[in-house]
């Protein structure tokens, strides 16, 4: 059966912490960023999200949705959708009429400074330092087409709100959370039914930093220990799985990157349930630290867009600080992990059927 990640999207740190890479500052009036994009299908637009990394002090924000010149690649100023918002802006901006964009055509996502900025706005054209990378096309600025093509964040909403999101709505990637003692974490997970009856969580993948931990060659104390639990209300449940794993099975480096744990007898779990995948040590009452694990910051309403425009899935954060105590849940992040799944039955009729992001199987 076929084997895929979940989510499709996933967002993991490589080679060292995620970072603003290119910043695009709107010093003037009629000073202007955008992130061009190909619709992925037709939506009516009504919120927008980009990154900003500086709000300005007075003047305005123009957002809009444009047209993109065949012939420049640049946005035309014929706009879908515009309303100015005065400084500071927050985003994700709300339109007061949203408007229609088609599936297949290039847009760009512009904002423009009107009026002189007092502390100028500036606006993040790409984070460096992830697996996803090349996600839209191009950003463009007041020097015309930028070459920057690094995880342009960004993402839109229909009028008719979430579950129908469009983009990339990475916000930030938060400080470790130290891995021992009793602490463990993970996330709760639902895969649809759409997707497939039954399936197997053969490992999982996680961005983890090797200088918050002793040395491999140095280090003594214990094991790595994932698991799978049913989610059972947030409660204590028996584990359904646990594979433990020496730490010195990671990398030397003092850079974050991705560590992969297997399970070595990975159970059958039914779609359309909610389960819990974690991680955490094998001996809870260690003080030393045995891996550590990084979270994203990602609004709930916005994942949908990380898979298939559904709300069918669950993928929300969680973490304990006893082996056999309930299970606390933080709204709008996750971990930066992701999920290797392995379809294990096909829905009811089989046929083809869309895996996240448009991945067929027939």
């Amino acid at each position: 059966m076929p084997i895929f990640e979940f989510p499709f999207r996933p967002f993991l740190e490589i080679g060292g912490a995620s970072a603003n890479s290119t910043s695009i500052t709107l010093s003037a009036d009629t000073n202007y960023f955008g992130i061009v994009f190909v619709a992925e299908f037709t939506m009516s637009v009504k919120k927008v999200f980009v990154r900003q990394a500086t709000a300005g002090a007075s003047g305005s924000l123009t957002v809009s949705i444009e047209t993109v010149g065949s012939t420049d690649g640049l946005p035309t100023g014929t706009t879908i959708v515009s309303e100015a918002f005065l400084n500071p802006v927050t985003f994700p901006v709300t339109f007061t009429t949203p408007g229609t964009i088609n599936k297949g055509t290039p847009y760009c996502i512009r904002v423009t400074q009107t009026g002189s900025p007092g502390t100028a706005p500036v606006l993040t054209a790409a984070v460096s330092n992830l697996t996803l990378e090349s996600l839209v096309p191009y950003t463009v600025s007041n020097a015309g087409r930028n070459t920057n093509r690094q995880i342009e964040c960004w993402y839109l909403e229909d009028n008719a709100g979430s579950p129908i999101v469009m983009g990339f709505p990475f916000e930030g990637i938060a400080a470790t959370n130290n891995i021992n003692n009793a602490l463990q974490a993970g996330m709760k997970v639902k895969i649809p039914t759409s997707v497939c009856t039954t399936y197997k969580v053969l490992g999982i993948k996680l961005s983890t930093l090797v200088s918050d931990v002793a040395a491999p060659s140095t280090y003594t104390g214990p094991n790595i220990r994932i698991a799978v639990y049913d989610w059972n209300s947030g409660n204590n449940s028996t584990a359904l799985v646990t594979t433990d794993i020496s730490p010195q099975i990671q990398s030397s480096s003092t850079n974050l990157g991705v560590n992969e744990y297997w399970f070595d007898n990975p159970p059958t779990l039914n779609a359309g349930s909610d389960y819990i995948v974690a991680f955490g040590t094998a001996d809870t009452s260690s003080s030393a630290i045995a891996c550590t694990a990084r979270h994203v910051t990602i609004q709930d309403t916005a994942k949908p867009a990380l898979w298939d425009q559904t709300n069918n899935y669950t993928y929300d954060r969680v973490s304990r600080t006893s082996y056999t105590g309930s299970w606390t849940t933080t709204a709008n992040t996750m971990y930066a992990m992701s999920l290797v799944l392995d379809v294990a039955s096909l829905p009811s009729g089989g046929g083809a059927y869309p895996i996240f992001g448009g991945m067929v199987i027939k």
